[in-house]
C-alpha cells in the first residue's frame, strides 16, 4: 500500500532516522541522537514482544508503532530505535518519534518507551509505559501480573496487575475520566484469572446484552462475560457459584441461562452462566 509522505520527510535523507519531538506529558527531554539507518537495516522489520530470543538487532527494540494518519491508523509491532533519555515503566507516554520515510510510504510514528515496554491506553483514559507480553499467555508477565489487556495489536497485550473489584456486586471500581463507573471483568490467560476494571468497548452495533456476540468480556455489559459458546462467543451472565458447605444459597442462573460453572485458573465466588 502506498501512501504520500509526511510534508517535509522527502527533504531528509532518504535512509537518514531522526527522532522528532513535541511537548508531551512525560516532561521535558532532550532530543534523541539522530542515527544512520544503514547501520540498523533491520529497522521497522517485523516482530514479537516478549520472545526468548531477542527480536531485533542492537540499538533496536521491539515496539508499538503506529501507522498512518487520522483517521486512517493502524498498529503494528515492529523493530525501532532506543532512543536517549527512554521512559521507564509507568511513566506516560505518546507517540511522538517517528523517522524518514522513503517518497511515497506511509508515515510511521512510535514511543519512547525503553526496551521491552510500550506506550499503551490504560483503563483510566491514560497511555503509559508498560511492559508488552503475548496475550493471554500464561506466565508472561510474573506471579503478581497478567497478560490478559490488550495493546493496540492484536495478539499483543501489556502486563497488569489485577483491581480486585467483585463481578457479582460491580463494586472496587473507580470513576472514569468521563465520570463513568468501569465495569468489573474476570479476565483470564490459560492457567489464571483475576478481576479488572474496564470501561465498555462496544462490538459493532451490539449494546453487549447477554447472548451477543462479542470478542473480550468488556464488549459486555457489567455482569456479563463473554464465553466461548458454539458457533461463536456470546456475552453470559456472571453467577455466584453454589456454596461449599452444600446450602442452597441464591439461585444461580436465570432460567434459561444454563448452569454456574467456575472459571479456569479464578479462585474467588464468581461463576459464568452456560
Amino acid at each position: 500500500m502506498k501512501f504520500t509522505c509526511r510534508t517535509g520527510c522527502a527533504r531528509l535523507a532518504q535512509f537518514a532516522v531522526v527522532v522528532l519531538w513535541s511537548c508531551t506529558p512525560a516532561g521535558d527531554h532532550a532530543p534523541g541522537d539522530v542515527t544512520d539507518a544503514a547501520a540498523l537495516p533491520r529497522l521497522f522489520e517485523d516482530c514479537t514482544p516478549g520472545k526468548a530470543e531477542a527480536p531485533c538487532q542492537a540499538g533496536l527494540r521491539c515496539g508499538l508503532v503506529r501507522v498512518g494518519a487520522a483517521p486512517y491508523l493502524g498498529w503494528l509491532t515492529q523493530c525501532v530505535p532506543v532512543v536517549a533519555s527512554s521512559l521507564p515503566e509507568e511513566a506516560p507516554c505518546i507517540f511522538d518519534a517517528q523517522t524518514a520515510q522513503p517518497e511515497g510510504a506511509q508515515p510511521k510514528r512510535f514511543d519512547r518507551c525503553a526496551a521491552g515496554l510500550g506506550c499503551v491506553p490504560l483503563p483510566a483514559g491514560e497511555q503509559r509505559c508498560r511492559s508488552l507480553c503475548p496475550l493471554r499467555i500464561a506466565g508472561a508477565c510474573g506471579a503478581e501480573r497478567l497478560c490478559v489487556l490488550p495493546s493496540p495489536v492484536s495478539a499483543v497485550g501489556f502486563c497488569a496487575a489485577p483491581d480486585g473489584c467483585d463481578p457479582l456486586a460491580q463494586t472496587g471500581c473507580a470513576r472514569g475520566p468521563s465520570g463513568g463507573v468501569p465495569g468489573c471483568y474476570v479476565l483470564a490467560d490459560k492457567e489464571r484469572a483475576a478481576t479488572y476494571c474496564l470501561t465498555q468497548d462496544l462490538l459493532g452495533d451490539s449494546a453487549g446484552d447477554s447472548g451477543s456476540p462479542c470478542d473480550r468480556s468488556a464488549n459486555c455489559k457489567p455482569l456479563l462475560s463473554c464465553v466461548t459458546l458454539s458457533p461463536q462467543a456470546t456475552c453470559r451472565p456472571y453467577c455466584p457459584l453454589p456454596r461449599a458447605d452444600g446450602g442452597t444459597g441464591p439461585a444461580f442462573c436465570d432460567e434459561g441461562q444454563g448452569t454456574c460453572h467456575p472459571i479456569n485458573g479464578y479462585d474467588g465466588l464468581a461463576g459464568r452462566c452456560y
